[in-house]
């Protein structure tokens, strides 16, 4: 027994979840008739004035708020203060302990029932446990038990023999018992006897203050406000890991379609690298292309001119020699314009269409003596500087070798020039001084 009582005083069982739970409570207050003390050892619905028998009813409120305040404060609730309710003034009481104490200090056996009488432990003293009132237990589920403390609050009875008194007045015997008032009148000569305060307090003994503990079992506040929190942050963190997940999930799927992006993008890039390389590597073969046919074109050209400037013996009296050279030399010239205006518009990306007919509109001044020299360094020159020969001037845009095949047409054109000058010349014996003064005078 000794050692349940010293495992008592560890205060661990004064935490928020301790169950059950114990509080000593003391409520009183003062006889509204006769001013005296007035203490009320239990949740009873009246107390009685030892003094006067004044009955005085507790307002329920009142102690169901003791209960529940006591509850929803543990284990540090409020432990006193005052109520005023009507005229009286009310001083209540609560103090948590961790069990129901004796008067001299030991604690009480648990109660096997909730109508039991329980035994101190160190000087062997009782005390009653009853279930607390019916309206009480309603509004305060967790009350189980009033250990100490009783219903019953009526006046305190004396001893059951009367008192027997002299008269001051005219020495009659006087018996005097609890159902005397204070000032009660002689039998004997009327007189009005004012009862002294040892025969009174005798005949009604003073009302004791005895401490009475309420025992609360099941889930606290504090514990349940605990637990609400602990499930609270518990569904905050589940909603914060599925909000993660989710952000996860969701960076997850966003970095798959960027990988996809990058991956098709670097397909796209590989295959436009891959075309690009090869477009190349067609340009290359293109533009030798033209460089061949330019100088084959130019060298005819330039044999026919040759030929024309140093006639060789016997040559001249063969018939259609020089149509024939006429011919092959405007015949070497159109397909090495041709491809070369092709070849140097895929590389530029430029339609062909569009600058192929200006081209060859202007490719006609090379038959008009005697503008054909003119009309030759002219139209070079623009494929030298990278134009085409059209009315914007068009860029050869994207084309980093553009003189390859610029400089390839540009000295054939120079040469054609040259070529169509000769060429009417001949085919009409003129000379060039000839062909000036056929020009029309203005």
């Amino acid at each position: 027994m000794r050692e349940r009582a010293d495992a008592r005083d560890n205060r661990d069982v004064l935490a928020p979840d301790a169950d059950p739970r114990h509080g000593r409570f003391g409520l009183r207050t003062d006889c509204p008739r006769c001013g005296e003390h007035l203490p009320v050892n239990g949740p009873a619905p009246h107390v009685d004035c030892a003094a006067c028998g004044h009955r005085t009813d507790v307002p329920p409120s009142l102690l169901r708020d003791l209960m529940r305040d006591f509850e929803r404060g543990w284990p540090s609730p409020q432990p006193g203060g005052t109520v005023i309710q009507g005229d009286l003034t009310w001083r209540w009481t609560a103090v948590p302990v961790d069990g129901p104490t004796c008067a001299c200090g030991g604690y009480y056996d648990e109660p096997h029932t909730m109508r039991d009488t329980v035994r101190c432990a160190t000087c062997g003293g009782t005390a009653p446990v009853i279930p607390p009132p019916d309206a009480l237990r309603r509004q305060v589920g967790s009350l189980k038990a009033i250990i100490g403390g009783g219903e019953d609050q009526s006046r305190p009875q004396g001893p059951p023999e009367p008192v027997a008194l002299q008269c001051p007045s005219c020495s009659g015997g006087l018996s005097i018992d609890a159902s005397r008032e204070r000032i009660t009148r002689c039998e004997f000569c009327g007189s009005q006897v004012h009862l002294p305060d040892a025969v009174w307090r005798l005949l009604h003994p003073p009302r004791e203050v005895r401490e009475w503990f309420g025992r609360f079992e099941g889930e606290s506040e504090a514990a349940k406000r605990m637990r609400k929190e602990a499930e609270k942050a518990q569904r905050r963190e589940e909603q914060e890991a599925k909000k993660a997940e989710k952000q996860r999930a969701k960076d997850e799927q966003r970095a798959a379609r960027q990988a996809e992006k990058d991956k098709a993008a670097a397909e796209k890039r590989a295959v436009r690298q891959a075309e690009e390389a090869q477009r190349q590597r067609y340009g290359f073969v293109a533009t030798a292309l033209v460089w061949v046919l330019c100088l084959g074109a130019s060298a005819t050209m330039s044999l026919t001119i040759a030929l024309w400037a140093a006639p060789v013996a016997g040559l001249g009296d063969m018939p259609g020699l020089t149509e024939g050279l006429v011919a092959a030399g405007a015949a070497s010239f159109a397909v090495a314009w041709l491809v070369g205006h092709v070849v140097a518009a895929w590389r530029s990306r430029l339609a062909i269409g569009s600058s192929l007919f200006f081209s060859a509109l202007m490719a006609i001044m090379l038959v008009l003596p005697p503008v054909s020299m003119f009309s030759g360094f002219l139209i070079g020159g623009f494929y030298v500087y990278g134009r085409f020969p059209t009315p914007g001037g068009e860029q050869y845009k994207n084309f980093r070798h553009r003189h390859r095949v610029g400089w390839a047409l540009a000295l054939m054109f120079v040469v054609t020039g040259f070529f169509a000058t000769a060429a009417v010349g001949s085919l009409f014996d003129l000379t060039v001084g000839e062909m000036l003064e056929a020009l029309p005078e203005d």
